[in-house]
């Protein structure tokens, strides 16, 4: 990795463990242990490591699902003849 990708690197974790920490309690033991964590994984995703292991995700609506959407008929009830007055011609 050539220096510039550490540096932002590192910079990226401390930014991340800086905003984590703000809003959420860890005891000052963990501490070592999500900085490392955090920045393992931004090495593996600034390598590409991180995108081969990871499954691709389902789509939201399949092509079947998408079919049925298409042929679907709505159906309605028959339309309702008006009210006629008592005396009313039609």
């Amino acid at each position: 990795m050539p220096p510039s990708d550490t540096a932002d690197t590192l910079a990226l974790t401390g930014e991340i463990v800086s905003a984590f920490v703000a809003y959420n309690s860890l005891r000052s033991t963990e501490l070592p242990a999500l900085i490392q964590a955090v920045h393992t994984e931004l090495t593996k995703i600034a390598s590409g490591a991180a995108g081969a292991s990871a499954p691709a995700p389902e789509p939201a609506i399949t092509a079947r699902t998408r079919k049925m959407a298409v042929n679907a008929t709505v159906v309605t009830p028959p339309a309702m003849s008006a009210p006629t007055m008592p005396g009313a011609s039609p």
